[in-house]
């Protein structure tokens, strides 16, 4: 056999045996994923892939503190966005044979990109320029782009870019970047705690937070209420004055603060009153009502029982009295002697409208400033600086 085929022969034959010795032997049962599977490059299933807009990621703007610099006031789009402070530019295209000036004018490169914060671990879908893309880029994303100290970045971000710098400052991630820094500079730890408090102060924090919103609201709805009754305290108190029930104006506040659950209960008949009115289809129809029914034969006392039966029983105590005078005197004794009783007894619910009656006359006489009370103003202060304008105008004052 010639060399040449020998040599060929020979290089056959070593494969395989080659490749009867590299045979695998039967893979025993395990847990491990295969090395295929962990392509780095390969998409994940599952997580937060798609993008988001910037006011699904940012919180209420009353939270956000107020940009230093302020919004633009020439390009106004760059307020929505990442702009790097650009804006657009006019100028003129000059002809080089004629030199012909041509009025044009330059607007940024602002592109529409989907950038993910690795803080955020999201997607947002923010109006940029080509410009700022090339410093997040260089910067290394866009957390590090949003969080660089320097006055001149804080200047190009806009208001969006501070609104998104404050909302990535607020994730527990960069708050403990933060914090061991602080401890690397030699901080003492309740400034560090002051300024980047950890996850569960954060917590805390926004418990006590949404507990102080709630009890505000239930406040401000018992401010409301209050003034609501010192407002139609005022409305008694000028009409029993007009009445004669009592002669001054502080003793008709005093009364009228005595007999507020009584009044109460005569607006809920009231109140009452007129949902009958409204289900029968109005007033014109009620009255109409009743006047079929006078016709028809009927009286007062057939129509309206207890109506006929309180309008009896004052007649009855008029005459015996003798007469409207007598009656009017009566009542006004009856009147005082409240207000007596009430100034001399330890009852809680008297010394309370007592107080409340002395509290209105005091910021009314200018004893008490309600300029003292801004936004969360005394009530009594609020219906006395109301009442300057006078009850009476107002209908069945």
């Amino acid at each position: 056999m010639p060399p040449r085929c020998q040599l060929l022969s020979g290089s056959l034959s070593a494969p395989r045996i080659l490749a009867r010795n590299l045979q695998p032997t039967q893979r025993s049962f395990t847990t491990s994923t295969p090395l295929l599977d962990k392509d780095p490059l390969k998409r994940r299933r599952g997580g937060d892939l798609g993008s988001h807009l910037p006011k699904h990621i940012l919180p209420n703007p009353e939270q956000i503190p107020p940009y230093p610099y302020g919004p633009a006031l020439l390009y106004k789009q760059s307020n929505k966005g990442l702009y790097g402070g650009q804006m657009i530019q006019f100028g003129n295209n000059v002809s080089p044979d004629t030199e012909t000036k041509t009025r044009r004018h330059w607007k940024p490169n602002v592109l529409n990109k989907n950038i993910y914060s690795i803080a955020l671990k999201k997607k947002i879908r923010l109006r940029v320029t080509a410009n700022v893309l090339k410093i997040i880029d260089r910067e290394g994303g866009l957390d590090e782009y949003l969080l660089k100290e320097d006055e001149t970045r804080i200047k190009e971000l806009g208001p969006m870019g501070w609104a998104l710098r404050w909302r990535v400052m607020q994730t527990p991630e960069v708050i403990a970047q933060f914090r061991a820094k602080a401890e690397a500079l030699g901080l003492a730890q309740h400034i560090i705690d002051q300024n980047w408090p950890d996850p569960e102060t954060l917590k805390i924090r926004a418990a006590a937070h949404a507990k102080a919103l709630a009890e505000q609201a239930v406040m401000q709805e018992q401010r409301q209420d209050v003034v609501e009754e010192g407002r139609l305290a005022w409305r008694a108190a000028r009409r029993y004055v007009k009445r004669g029930t009592v002669d001054t104006v502080e003793d008709g506040l005093k009364l009228a603060f005595l007999r507020s659950e009584l009044r109460l209960e005569v607006r809920a008949r009231q109140n009452n009153f007129l949902e009958k009115v409204k289900d029968m289809g109005g007033l014109k129809e009620y009255v109409k009502k009743q006047r079929e029914e006078l016709k028809a034969g009927g009286d007062l006392a057939s129509i309206s029982p207890e109506k006929a039966a309180a309008k009896a029983a004052r007649a009855a105590k008029i005459e015996e009295l003798g007469g409207e005078v007598a009656m009017a005197a009566v009542s006004r004794e009856s009147a005082a002697r409240e207000i007596q009783e009430a100034e001399e007894s330890g009852d809680k619910y008297a010394q309370e409208a007592l107080k409340k009656a002395q509290r209105a006359i005091d910021v009314r006489d200018g004893v008490i400033r309600g300029d003292e009370f801004p936004e969360e103003q005394d009530s009594w202060a609020q219906l006395a600086t109301t009442n300057k304008s006078g009850f009476d105008n107002r209908i069945n004052a």
